[in-house]
């Protein structure tokens, strides 16, 4: 068995996004190590690469140090498939994520004095009722309330409890007649996770029931259009979303703005973290714009 059958094998338990994220990465790197071995004969293994070569390579050509982790992961998976040392590896992967840190709150810094305040994103968000813009106002109601990212806005909005159980889709289960929604999402980031020694967790399907009259109008409005999708256009999904938002904010910043509002609200940020399916040790170091180092 040769190693892209002995890496495939390996991730037979794995969800199918995952399966294809990694397979797409170990392609990527298949053709970057066979190009970058110039005047030699090219690898056909990336296990025999050794651990300062890939270093050496993907510093070299991702200077984005996100890109240099997510590949190098793949590199890890495959030398512990072979019982073969990753101490170099995961020592500069560490070293990344330090950096990573510093970045993000350098970063959030700068926004503590451009991001607006949570009362503007309340302030839009009632502008878009009055306006009839209903698909915008439900977009704006789950970013705010629910702190979703954009992938889990990829959502069919049905009226019966029985069309929203396929496990790989979400749904907005509407039941007009008590104005009552609930939001199930099964397919988000960080519904399944593959931890950095390759085993499987994540915080499965997360349901949260949404009993509000304007939600409940806006989709009882969408849903008289004959809209039964929310995000129609999923190509461009991240763009699609932001023209939605305030300012143009998109997701991420609207999440800022949310968490540093109720930053000393340990109930409200204890809740925020499980609407969007993460630990709020990790939520604070990513979202907190006005942590300090």
């Amino acid at each position: 068995m040769d190693e892209y059958e002995t890496f495939i094998n390996s991730m037979l338990t794995k969800s199918m996004i995952t399966q294809k994220n990694y397979i797409s990465k170990y392609n990527t790197l298949k053709a970057l190590f066979n190009e970058s071995a110039s005047g030699a004969a090219p690898r056909t293994e990336l296990k025999d690469v050794s651990q300062e070569r890939v270093i050496e390579v993907l510093k070299e050509e991702y200077p984005n140090v996100n890109s240099q982790q997510g590949l190098m992961n793949i590199f890890i998976v495959i030398r512990k498939l072979y019982n073969m040392p990753v101490n170099e590896l995961e020592s500069y992967r560490k070293g990344n994520r330090e950096m990573l840190k510093q970045s993000i709150i350098e970063n959030n810094k700068v926004l503590t004095e451009t991001l607006p305040e949570y009362e503007a994103l309340l302030e839009y968000l009632n502008d878009l009722y009055q306006q009839k813009e209903w698909r915008a106002f439900i977009i704006n109601y789950l970013l705010i309330y629910c702190n979703t990212r954009n992938q889990d806005l990829i959502a069919d909005i049905v009226t019966k409890v029985a069309d929203g159980k396929n496990p790989n889709k979400n749904f907005i289960v509407f039941q007009p007649k008590l104005k009552t929604a609930t939001f199930i999402r099964n397919v988000y980031k960080t519904a399944h996770i593959v931890k950095p020694d390759d085993s499987i967790t994540g915080y499965g399907p997360i349901s949260i029931k949404i009993k509000n009259n304007l939600f409940a109008e806006a989709l009882k409005q969408l849903l008289a259009t004959g809209e039964t999708e929310l995000i129609s256009n999923t190509n461009t999904l991240a763009y699609t979303i932001k023209k939605y938002t305030y300012k143009g904010l998109g997701e991420g910043n609207i999440f800022k703005i949310v968490v540093n509002h109720f930053r000393n609200d340990i109930d409200m940020l204890q809740q925020i973290a499980m609407n969007r399916g993460t630990s709020m040790a990790a939520m604070l170091q990513n979202y907190d714009i006005e942590l300090k180092k």
